[in-house]
């Protein structure tokens, strides 16, 4: 029997490759509830509804010395997927790969044989399942008859004017069919599928669901690994209150995530030995386990808008009963619609000319948002325990554009420089962890985020986005009101106070050489100095890939599958 700890992105993937041969016996464990009892996992405009206790874990981060100034005790809060699907089922469904440079790095200054982006470009092609005829022919990524089902989503008028406006702006149009291509604006990609999201719970769990030789235990929470003579032998979980213990013949998969993977290893005994001594826990393999924490820092309401007429999505339009009804007969219209993303560009924030810039990946990211963040009174009190912002700071931005038409442009730092860590709260394996990403610890991270923000006014200004009647929204915010609006000094402070994590964590259980004082696994994803444990899912990424994580991390998983099943195909496994 295989056990897989996680039923999430990475751990659905391997249920459903791992459990195709009839011999083997695959155990999931997913501490959360079926993605199905909870209707708005479907519904793609919904996804900030996700963001609930039923569904999410609902972290926060350690206090935070240089980011999350403006938040309740400058803790910033964390979205984590706490359903079958993991954060699959409740992210905003964007898919990207990446950049190929992003991967070959892995392979030539990571010292990961065997997943530079022509390695491992036939494992997105095992997953994808594109539905727009016209990507299909003409890009090398598109194929159609395979489970993640992936759809261009028709941009609305905001977001066809964003793409003209950056074109104005001198940013190409990019074929995100082409992961070379690194700088440029397209339409968004998305994980949906007639109008339901396509999470890879959807995808790849619920078709196996009936295989004999696959189970599935839901609200089973995994105390730790059990170890004998240096070997993963079973799991310790807790079920209905009912500590349970399952041994493992074959091999145990951690896939619960680039915060779960690593709390499950230091409450087992692996990880940094003076952490682990500190704990009073037997140390069974001293790695750098919970180390290298990485996550991607947005900005979606610094850049914004007010116009005089509808800009894209409005609450109205949402609850229209014909918007319903059109939604729960067709699987079309406004709630079929992916978050209000509508466009996206990827910009290089190194503008320098020369060979060594072109060569650079895109490293931020820009989305085209088709409302105010204040806009929707009905979720102000959501929105305002998601922010975690201070009594007064939210009030101060948004409170008076209730019900006011707009738009505006989302920064993200695709490819941060600053680097955190995980740790153990206690030895109770209940307790959350300490989730330390010391955001802008790295004052790199803020200057490109700055840089962010000022190609987003770039696009913003354009004629073609100035049509709508557009007026840039000035909000000074409370702490920041010593420095002049716009002024470099008055957005840097903005950046520490507002900006807020993607919660695309991964690095806290690196993939890479083992004679490397970094690496958790080689490069086949086997822990080092243990047998018969993988980790498979974002947390071996050895660095941050240039897009939200989810495409990877399914490719992670498609990978391993091959690696766990027919280890001579596998170039990687050695």
């Amino acid at each position: 029997m295989a056990s897989t700890v996680g039923g999430g992105t990475a751990g659905c993937v391997l249920a459903n490759r791992l459990s195709e041969d009839p011999s083997t016996t695959v155990l999931l464990l997913e501490a959360g509830d079926v993605e199905t009892k909870f209707p708005s996992v479907d519904v793609p405009l919904k996804a900030m509804e996700t963001y609930s206790p039923e569904t999410n874990w609902g972290d926060y981060t350690t206090s935070q010395n240089a980011a999350c100034q403006g938040m309740k005790h400058n803790r910033c809060f964390l979205a984590r997927g706490k359903v079958l699907g993991g954060s699959s089922s409740i992210n905003d469904m964007v898919y990207a790969r990446g950049q190929a440079v992003c991967f070959d790095r892995w392979e030539t200054e990571e010292d990961c044989d065997g997943w530079g982006y022509e390695d491992i470009k036939e494992y997105f092609k095992a997953a994808e399942a594109y539905q727009n005829e016209d990507l299909v022919q003409a890009g090398e990524r598109c194929n159609q008859g395979n489970e993640l089902m992936i759809k261009s989503i028709h941009a609305g008028e905001l977001g066809e004017t964003f793409l003209k406006a950056a074109k104005q702006a001198g940013l190409p149009a990019l074929n995100l069919s082409d992961s070379r291509s690194n700088e440029g604006s397209s339409r968004v990609h998305a994980t949906v599928n007639n109008g339901v999201r396509w999470s890879t719970a959807k995808a790849y769990l619920r078709p196996a669901i009936a295989r004999h030789n696959l189970h599935v235990a839901t609200g089973s929470h995994v105390n730790k690994i059990l170890l004998f003579n240096g070997k993963g032998i079973g799991v310790e979980f807790v079920r209905n209150g009912t500590r349970k213990q399952v041994g493992v013949k074959r091999e145990i998969v951690l896939s619960a995530g680039a915060i779960g993977t690593p709390h499950v290893l230091l409450m087992s005994g692996i990880g940094p030995r003076e952490h682990l001594e500190e704990m009073g826990i037997k140390v069974h393999a001293d790695l750098p386990v919970g180390e290298g924490l990485f996550d991607q820092m947005t900005l979606n309401d610094a850049v914004r808008f007010t116009t005089n007429q509808s800009a894209g999505i409005t609450f109205q339009q949402a609850n229209k009963l014909s918007n319903r009804i059109r939604y729960n007969l067709f699987g079309r219209g406004t709630l079929a619609s992916n978050n209000f993303l509508e466009a996206l560009a990827l910009v290089k924030s190194n503008k320098s000319p020369g060979v060594l810039s072109r060569a650079l990946p895109a490293d931020l990211e820009l989305f085209a948002i088709s409302s105010l963040l204040g806009h929707f009174a009905a979720s102000l009190g959501l929105i305002k325990n998601i922010t975690n912002l201070e009594d007064g700071v939210f009030e101060a931005l948004f409170s008076d554009l209730v019900g006011q038409d707009g738009f505006s442009i989302g920064v993200v730092d695709v490819l941060p420089n600053s680097r955190g860590v995980v740790r153990l709260k206690s030895r109770d394996p209940t307790d959350v962890p300490l989730i330390d990403p010391q955001y802008f610890e790295d004052p790199a991270d803020i200057k490109r985020l700055l840089k962010g923000i000022r190609a987003a006014q770039r696009i913003g200004a354009m004629a073609s986005l100035r049509g709508f009647g557009s007026k840039p929204v000035i909000r000074q915010h409370p702490s920041c009101s010593d420095f002049p609006f716009n002024s470099d000094a008055y957005w840097e402070c903005y950046i520490r106070h507002n900006a807020r994590p993607a919660s695309n964590f991964g690095g806290t259980c690196r993939m890479g050489s083992p004679s490397t004082n970094s690496t958790v696994v080689d490069t086949s994803l086997r822990l080092l100095g243990l047998q018969g444990i993988r980790v498979v899912d974002a947390s071996i990424m050895p660095t941050p890939v240039s897009a939200s994580p989810m495409a990877a991390t399914v490719m992670i998983a498609e990978k391993a599958a091959v690696m766990m099943t027919q280890p001579s195909n596998a170039k990687s496994d050695h």
